[in-house]
């Protein structure tokens, strides 16, 4: 919308320029094009300076995504690593007095704030890919995925390991459970 509204204006400023010199220079139609263009340049130079000020002042909304991977999480890993040298670095000038007090609030302010806006993006994508590939194949295979059962000690006849769950030894059958209540 705004670029239309300046399209418009420069047309109107180049035609608007043109027809004034024309009428005045009635037959320097050369001299009435360039200034005619001309002006349309000064409206576009005018234009292209306010949205340079819009960015300088401005921040933009925050549009990254929730999730990233690959080629993106090295961006974020690499501009955490970058905006942490740049603290380290402010601070030491700062110590050093290169730096003043204001300066080194808000330059700090900026970097701090746009650090923790990399960790929080990148502390959001800790997925195990692997468990996820693996409850994939386990529910395409129609099959329940069975959870590790951690071992108890071996069986007091045998010794042979089995499922914590377990009420009967998987070697010589010896009854566990009566075994883990005696105990």
């Amino acid at each position: 919308m705004l670029r239309l509204a300046s399209r418009v204006a420069s047309a109107v400023v180049f035609v608007g320029l043109f027809a004034y010199a024309a009428l005045v220079a009635r037959h320097a139609w050369g001299s009435a094009f360039f200034l005619g263009a001309s002006g349309g340049v000064l409206v576009l130079c005018v234009q292209l300076l306010g949205r340079a000020a819009v960015a300088l002042f401005v921040e933009p909304p925050i549009v990254e995504l929730a999730v990233a991977t690959g080629r993106r999480r090295k961006e974020l890993e690499r501009e955490k690593t970058m905006l942490m040298k740049a603290l380290k670095e402010l601070e030491f000038d700062h110590e050093m007095h290169k730096v003043s007090d204001a300066d080194f609030a808000e330059i700090g302010g900026v970097y701090r704030a746009r650090a923790i806006r990399v960790m929080r993006q990148l502390d959001e994508q800790k997925i195990d890919y692997g468990a996820l590939i693996e409850e994939e194949l386990w529910r395409k295979r129609g099959a329940v995925k069975k959870k590790a059962v951690p071992m108890v000690p071996g069986c007091p006849q045998c010794g042979a390991l089995n499922d914590a769950d377990a009420i009967f030894c998987k070697k010589c059958a010896h009854r566990l459970v009566a075994a883990a209540g005696n105990a």
